[in-house]
Formats: structure tokens, sequence, C-alpha cells
């Protein structure tokens, strides 16, 4: 029996894992490793509970006003210790967590499995520090799980064609099982959701998600004037803003935007929640990766607020426009799309470049496929 173990730190990583974990569960020789290191705990603790996830698990790495370096150390501190148990590490994308749990498996001769690898970008600044994390973590995989061509393509490029797979985006897996879990559910708790939010104020809502370091200074003031340019110009049209909780985007956006009409302010999502309401709205802005990925799924066309994204592959569909955060630009985007229906339905209408739901029974096929030779 490989016991392999599989690090959570943040919640894309929930998101992500949740059905390879599912898929791994179900797979004769894998036995998941579920370790949570204790990192966006609040807002880990409604995705580990939706998807059933039972964690195996449970470190306390965060400390009040630590830095990317201490946490980072935290994270090996508490991982060695564990490193004896496993016989391989599961990562995936480009977190702090999943650096650490990289460089654990390689400093234990652990063979590291990586999720979603082959992303770039020409700068190993932008986003900072996600891109150096996940060209380190594709050095050390041996096993690199490629959501795209053009992501196996990289790879290969790079020399690290080795262990290379294309089996799409584990992201798609995962919103298929939420789509599933809410029609399951019912409608009606969102539906009652939205009304006591207000939602029934504009007849038709554009969600807006901003949490990356590189938009925190004048990223975010153009972000922010944005918004109040688009529910001016569209009074019929709301902003709905889920408040990240980091202080840099909570303090600036609650203070921009508190009792603005047409503005409504929410704390972070559960889930289902995000997922019911971007099947609900008309566009989506973020600088999120993971939101790229599920809302061409959705039917929803996307606004990348980033100066360049490593997931060019919506963009080339047709079905996600890279517009920074200049104003001026964001809001030529808006009005292309809000006052031109041809060029709305065509972004809808592209084909998803991420992936058909059946990422984490592919990824458990090669990973037999590998211990077959190696184990």
């Amino acid at each position: 029996m490989m016991r392999c173990g599989v690090v959570i730190g943040t919640r894309p990583e929930a998101i992500k894992l949740a059905p390879v974990i599912a898929a791994m569960r179900q797979t004769n020789g894998i036995h998941p490793v579920v370790i949570l290191t204790g990192q966006h705990e609040s807002l880990l603790t409604p995705i580990i509970q939706f998807f059933n996830i039972q964690p195996d698990i449970q470190l306390s790495v965060m400390q009040k006003g630590q830095g990317l370096g201490a946490l980072h150390a935290h994270l090996l501190l508490d991982l060695d210790p564990i490193m004896g148990q496993l016989d391989a590490m599961m990562v995936q994308g480009d977190t702090t967590s999943a650096l650490a749990g990289a460089m654990s498996g390689f400093y234990h001769h652990c063979p590291v499995f990586h999720v979603e690898a082959g992303l770039r970008t020409p700068s190993i600044e932008s986003p900072f520090p996600e891109e150096w994390n996940r060209r380190v973590i594709d050095e050390l995989a041996v096993l690199k799980f490629a959501p795209t061509p053009l992501a196996y393509q990289t790879l290969v490029a790079e020399g690290r064609g080795k262990g290379a797979y294309m089996v799409g985006n584990s992201v798609i897996d995962a919103l298929e099982l939420g789509l599933r879990t809410i029609q399951e559910m019912g409608e009606a708790p969102y539906q009652q959701w939205a009304n006591d939010i207000g939602w029934q104020e504009r007849s038709e809502w554009v969600l807006l998600t901003t949490h990356r370091r590189e938009n925190m200074g004048d990223g975010l003031t153009g972000i922010l004037t944005s918004v109040r340019q688009l529910v001016a110009e569209f009074p019929t049209m709301g902003v709905i803003i889920p408040v990240h909780q980091n202080p840099h985007f909570k303090d600036r956006i609650t203070q921009a935007f508190n009792g603005v009409a047409g503005v409504k302010l929410v704390p972070p999502l559960s889930y289902d929640r995000l997922l019911w309401l971007m099947s609900q709205c008309r566009l989506i802005l973020t600088d999120s990766g993971g939101i790229q990925e599920e809302a061409p799924s959705l039917n929803k066309p996307v606004l990348v607020l980033r100066d360049t994204t490593e997931r060019p592959e919506g963009v080339a569909a047709g079905c996600a426009l890279c517009v920074g955060t200049n104003p001026d630009r964001i809001m030529g985007s808006v009005r292309r799309i809000l006052l031109n229906p041809d060029d709305e339905e065509g972004m809808k209408r592209a084909a998803n470049p991420y992936g058909d739901g059946t990422t984490s029974q592919q990824i458990m096929e090669y990973i037999l496929q590998w211990r077959e030779t190696h184990v």
C-alpha cells in the first residue's frame, strides 16, 4: 500500500485536491494521508466539510505577522517528522504550502507528484511568489500532471517532459461535483441568501474577486475606480464582492464601498455559494486562477484583473480577456461585453480548455503505472 501525503494549505488547494483525494480513496493500492497545514483555517473548513474530506494530520503553522520566509520555515519544520510515514507526497499548484511539501519530499527522498504542473508566465515576479514556487516544484516532481496541452508542452520545452502527462484540471472535476451537490440540495437556500443581501436591488450582477499580492497597491486602486464607474454607468448592474480577509484588501474595499449603491460586500463565500453565484451573474472580474478555469464551464465571460496570466488558454479560446488593473482598460472591456451581444455570446459559447471532469481518474491511472516500476 502506497501512503501518499496530500498537502492542503489554502482554499484553492482544497477545492482542486478534493476530487483527487476521493479518487485516491477508491483506488486499490493507494492510501491518501491528508495533511492540513493550518493556513486559511476559516476559509478551509467549509470546503473540507462540503467535500467530506477527512484530514489525517492537522498542523498549526500560522503565527501573527509572519512573512513568507517564516511561513515556509514553519511548514518545513512541521512536515519533517511526518515524512517517515509517507511513500509519496502530492502537492497542488504553486502555494508556499505546495513548495514546502515538495521540498520536504525531496529532502527525504520521497517522490513528489505535482497536480497542475507546467503553468508559466514570463517573469518569476508575476505572480509573486507563485511563479517561482511552481518552477521549483516542477523541477523536484517525478510525476507532473499538466492541466492543458500548453502546460505539457512547456514542461517538455524545459526538459521536464519525463513523468509529465496532460490530464486536464481537477478544478473541473470539483466544479461538476459541486454543481451536482447543489442540484441535489435545491436552489431555495441560495436564492434566500441572495435576497437577504439585497440581490433584488439590481436586475443583473457582476462578480468581482481580488486577492493577489501584486494588486495590493496601485492595482487595487484601479480596480476600485472601475467598480465605481461600472455601477454609475450601468444603473441596472450591480457588483458583488466577496471581501478577502487580508487587511490590505479588506480595509480598502470596505472603506471604498461601505454604503455605495449597487455594490454589495459579503464575507468570503463557501464554495457552493460561490459556484451558485457564478452561475447567476452575467460577468466575472477576477485575479483568481481557479475562477478563470471554472467560469468557462458556466458559460460566463471573464475579465482577468492581471497584466499576465499563467492560464493563457482561456484567452486564446475566447472565454477570457486579460485586462490588467487600469480602470479605462477594464471599463472598455466591460462596455464591449455588456453593449455588444455578439461579443458577449462569443465569450459565453467558447469551449472550456481546462478539462472534461476526468482528471482525477487519469491521475490515479498514471500513479499506478509509475508505481509498478518504481515501488
